[in-house]
């Protein structure tokens, strides 16, 4: 049996809903194709039985956003496929596996630019919040941490730094991300930043000091 017919013959609809996905998830088409060579290659090597079609779908999409080191919140996905995150997690994880995909480690700087432009906030905070992630990036600390906490928690550290209004349930509900993740990596990343650049607060020459 040829590889081709491992291909469902709902292939061409399934290709369009992930075309359609690439829309209403703003991401570039380079991930729409490299995410179909995983959905074919995951039909060839049988790892579609007990799976939902919702399921290969948006696990593909997603290894496919990681290969490609394109930012999305993996809720996104699930939110867009109504299926489950853990179960997107779940399966995305079994194909990468057996598939041995390389994929690689998010950067949370990504989810920086995007959490930021959906709060509309100032160039000068998304900068700071940029500049403030940075710095705990080098201290090494980031390792087994969030990548959208550690972003949300840059954030709000760089609108505590502006003054510029941004609630943690509202940051939170971007992110996707609880409240204290927030309040705990916002302090953590805050304190660091203010210990290497003490008078980094334009404002008025003083540090914020991080408190709820």
């Amino acid at each position: 049996m040829s590889s081709q017919e491992h291909i469902p013959q709902t292939f061409d609809s399934n290709k369009k809903r992930l075309q359609n996905a690439q829309q209403s998830l703003d991401i570039p088409e380079k991930i729409i194709d490299t995410a179909v060579m995983i959905y074919k290659q995951s039909y060839q090597d049988d790892l579609y039985h007990g799976r939902s079609i919702n399921d290969i779908l948006s696990a593909c999409l997603h290894l496919s956003c990681r290969i490609e080191r394109h930012p999305i919140n993996p809720s996104d996905i699930s939110k867009e496929f109504d299926i489950d995150r853990k179960t997107l997690l779940k399966t995305s994880r079994h194909f990468e596996s057996n598939l041995g995909l390389e994929t690689a480690p998010v950067n949370p700087a990504g989810f920086i630019d995007s959490f930021s432009q959906t709060l509309s906030l100032s160039d000068s905070t998304t900068n700071l919040a940029h500049d403030i992630f940075e710095t705990f990036l080098n201290s090494g600390q980031s390792s087994g941490k969030s990548p959208t906490g550690l972003a949300a928690g840059a954030i709000y550290a760089a609108t505590k730094q502006n003054n510029e209004r941004v609630t943690q349930e509202k940051l939170s509900e971007v992110a996707d991300v609880s409240e204290v993740t927030i309040r705990n990596l916002y302090k953590i990343q805050l304190e660091l930043f203010n210990s290497k650049t003490p008078f980094s607060n334009k404002n008025n020459n003083k540090s914020v000091v991080a408190h709820d």
